[in-house]
């Protein structure tokens, strides 16, 4: 139907949809509801377009304008930037350019002014299409509204950058006003409504939830700490220790003093060392990193959400994992006294910090302790009670400190640059609705 739709309007220009349907033969009551769905779906692809008497064309362009596709980059103020691939520098787009465009969409534009590089100037553009939206879904409170009946009210979203109210139709649950919604984006703002409309698609919890305000943030940016049962079933069925078996044909290394080293808030420990000095006056450093492909196949479910997820991501008060955490903080983690298999680089390195020798290979290891980077700097620091309580490795640690001498040295003579960094930390409360402190600590040898 689409063809024959271009083909007549090519011929006759603007038309009415009642003359369209009769030349169509699509007069009829169920004949007529199919041909406006099919005008509707080729509107927002933007193949036809309704003047403002009603009547409709081919939405063509202007023969004689050269456009552009790249990506919008909106601002909180409205106005933004278009970047095109293969080019260093963006577009700038007017707030009465910027044609309904949502941070993110993919957009055609036509240069309105080209760039001044001697008065240090930037091109500007208009947008004149919008190729793909990429907002698809929101996230917000819900705010119970009778301006517009048709409507159970608007969401009040935490993204700056869209400045029209996004009104959701009423679902079939009743709605108090405390709901933090999912939405899904039915319609976006245009000539004829500068608004939103979405459906419901899930309820994430309440505005008096404990932690709400994080797990908004999560949902809205669709990273979701439930596991599919798919994936949760694999996990289940990885036993909890290595046996013989799988140690078989690794290098075993479970008499080396290894160990950890994380922030003090880290759940999975995914990477370990051991360092020692050799009768040659060189020193091994081995680096050892959990073997996490021995467990997750390639191809099986725990596989492909590892894939989609790509990171565990680290929040104000919680982890959501990549894996699940039976794997996780479990065999995939390097926790102290128990063996786990690795993949190991192990480096014979000489007093001048080169690399004269090494192996990459598969491994099981054994950690001694769990370290913090805070602990390492005390045991570097001279803290007694601190090198009593790792005596153990304490040697370890010092061969490190000299090694990282070592290494640094060669870096500043090759021309690296130093920077003084911090790290900041926030605590909240248990409802994570309040700021307990701030406090941001110096990064020192360790980290």
């Amino acid at each position: 139907m689409k063809d024959k739709i271009k083909d007549y309007l090519q011929e006759k220009g603007r038309v009415t949809v009642n003359d369209l349907a009769q030349a169509l033969g699509k007069d009829r009551s169920k004949d007529f509801r199919e041909l406006i769905k099919t005008l509707s779906l080729m509107e927002r692809k933007h193949q036809i377009r309704f003047e403002d008497d009603g009547s409709l064309c081919l939405d063509q362009k202007k023969k004689h304008e050269i456009t552009l596709k790249g990506i919008f980059h909106a601002h909180k103020n409205g106005f933004g930037f278009v970047s095109i691939e293969g080019e260093e520098d963006d577009l700038f787009v007017g707030k009465n350019d910027v044609n309904y465009a949502i941070d993110g969409d993919t957009v055609e534009v036509v240069i309105k002014k080209v760039a001044d590089r001697n008065k240090g100037t930037a091109a500007e553009a208009k947008i004149i299409d919008i190729l793909e939206h990429s907002l698809t879904t929101v996230v917000g409170q819900i705010v119970l509204d009778q301006e517009k009946p048709k409507y159970a009210g608007y969401i009040r979203s935490k993204n700056q950058k869209i400045s029209q109210p996004i009104y959701v139709k009423k679902p079939a649950i009743k709605l108090e006003g405390t709901e933090v919604l999912k939405v899904f984006i039915d319609k976006y703002p245009s000539k004829k409504h500068d608004f939103f409309v979405a459906s419901v698609l899930d309820v994430v919890g309440h505005s008096t939830d404990a932690g709400i305000d994080v797990l908004e943030v999560l949902e809205s940016m669709d990273i979701v700490s439930e596991f599919p049962e798919a994936v949760l079933k694999e996990a289940e069925s990885v036993p909890e220790a290595p046996s013989q078996k799988d140690m078989e044909g690794r290098l075993d290394l479970r008499d080396e003093i290894a160990f950890t080293i994380d922030g003090a808030d880290a759940k999975d420990l995914d990477d370990a060392v051991h360092i020692k000095a050799l009768k040659n006056g060189n020193i091994e450093l081995g680096v050892h990193i959990a073997d996490v492909s021995y467990y997750v196949t390639e191809g099986s479910a725990l596989d492909k959400e590892a894939l989609n997820r790509a990171t565990s991501v680290y929040v104000t008060d919680r982890v959501v994992p990549m894996l699940p955490e039976r794997l996780s903080n479990g065999i995939c983690s390097l926790n102290p006294q128990v063996d786990r298999l690795t993949q190991s680089a192990i480096m014979e390195i000489d007093k001048h910090g080169r690399v004269v020798n090494y192996t990459i290979t598969q491994t099981v290891i054994k950690t001694s302790f769990r370290m913090t980077y805070s602990a390492v700097n005390d045991i570097l620091a001279g803290d007694e009670e601190k090198r009593r309580e790792f005596k153990k490795i304490v040697p370890s640690i010092e061969l490190m400190a000299k090694l990282h001498e070592t290494l640094e040295s060669m870096r500043e003579k090759r021309g690296a640059l130093n920077f003084d960094t911090s790290e900041a930390k926030i605590l909240v409360d248990k409802k994570v609705s309040l700021w307990i402190s701030f406090f941001v600590s110096v990064v020192l040898l360790s980290g």
